[in-house]
C-alpha cells in the first residue's frame, strides 16, 4: 500500500501546482476515496474470477486510481506522469503500470491487441483465421489451397454448401484439422489500376470478417495479406486499408484482445511493422 500512497501524495501536490483556471478538473482525493485506496485487498493473480467479480492480477485499486487519474482529469494526465512525477519515480512507474493493466483487462492497449509475425497462418493457435478465398470458395492457391490443405477434405465439403462468396463480404465454416475453431473467408479485389473501387472493396473484406468474426464470439484471429499476392494490389496500400480498418475495430470492440497478421516473406514483415507505427502511432 505504500506505493499507493506516495502516487495519491504525488497528485495532491501536483493538483495543487496546476493552474486549474485555464479549464480541466482535477478531483482532490477525499477521505472516503483515500480508505477505499488504501483498504481494498489485494486478489491473487490466479485467482479464477468473473466480469462482474474482482479484477484480476492486480487490486480494484486500479479501476479508483484510473477513475481519477484518467477519466476524470482529461486535461493533464500526460502532463503529470511526465513532469509531476519526477521527484517520485518509483510512485510514477508504479502507477504507469496500474494503468497499463487497467487498459489491458479493459479490452487492451494496441501493442497487445495487434501481432505481426512471418510464418504460417494455418499453423495460428486462434479462435478463427481469414482465408484469402476467391468467389467460388473452392479453394486455389496461395493462402486459399494452403488453408484448404491443412483444414482438410471436410472444408471442401463445407464451403460447396456456402455458395460462393462476392468480393468483400465474408462466409464461415468451421476449421476442421485447423488449429482455429472457425475460418473466416473473403474475396479481395483483383488490382486494376485502382478505379473500380478496388480500396473500398479491400476495406470491406476487413470490416465483414471482423463482424462475422464477432457474430461468432472469436477472440483471437490471424490475417494474411489479402489481395497483395496474385491478386496484385499494391502492398503498403493494402496494408494500410487492413490496419486502418483494424484499428477502428478494435477502439470500438473490447472483446477481441488479439489481431494476428500473418506475413509472408521479410518485405511483407517488414511493410506491416512500418505501416503499424504510421496508423497507430507508436515509435
Amino acid at each position: 500500500m505504500k506505493d499507493t500512497e506516495e502516487f495519491l501524495n504525488a497528485y495532491q501536490e501536483f493538483r495543487e501546482s496546476v493552474d486549474l483556471t485555464k479549464g480541466g478538473f482535477m478531483p482532490a482525493v477525499d477521505d472516503l476515496t483515500w480508505s477505499m485506496l488504501m483498504g481494498i485487498p489485494r486478489v491473487p493473480a490466479d485467482q479464477d474470477t468473473s466480469e462482474s467479480g474482482p479484477l484480476r492480477a492486480v487490486d480494484q485499486r486500479v479501476a479508483i486510481l484510473k477513475a481519477i487519474f484518467v477519466e476524470v482529469n482529461r486535461d493533464h494526465p500526460k502532463e503529470f506522469l511526465d513532469q509531476g512525477m519526477s521527484r517520485y519515480d518509483k510512485a510514477g512507474r508504479v502507477v504507469k503500470d496500474l494503468l497499463k493493466i487497467s487498459l489491458k483487462q479493459e479490452g487492451g492497449i494496441m501493442e497487445e491487441r495487434v501481432q505481426i509475425v512471418e510464418g504460417d497462418i494455418t499453423k495460428q493457435d486462434v479462435d478463427a483465421i481469414v482465408n484469402a478465398a476467391n468467389t467460388s470458395l473452392l479453394g486455389g492457391g496461395g493462402v486459399d489451397g494452403a488453408i484448404h490443405r491443412a483444414a482438410g477434405p471436410e472444408l471442401l465439403e463445407e464451403t460447396r454448401k456456402l455458395g460462393g462468396c462476392p468480393t468483400g463480404e465474408a462466409r464461415v465454416s468451421k476449421g476442421y484439422r485447423l488449429p482455429a475453431k472457425y475460418v473466416v473467408h473473403t474475396v479481395g479485389p483483383i488490382w486494376t489500376g485502382g478505379h473500380k473501387n478496388e480500396d473500398r472493396l479491400l476495406a470491406n473484406c476487413y470490416k465483414n470478417s471482423f463482424k462475422a468474426a464477432q457474430e461468432l464470439g472469436v477472440r483471437t484471429i490471424a490475417f494474411p495479406s489479402i489481395s497483395t499476392g496474385a491478386y496484385g494490389f499494391p502492398l503498403e496500400q493494402a496494408t494500410e486499408i487492413a490496419l486502418k480498418e483494424t484499428k477502428t475495430f478494435l477502439e470500438a470492440n473490447k472483446d477481441m484482445v488479439k489481431v494476428v497478421f500473418v506475413c509472408f516473406g521479410e518485405k511483407a514483415y517488414h511493410t506491416y511493422q512500418d505501416v503499424y507505427r504510421r496508423v497507430f502511432g507508436e515509435g
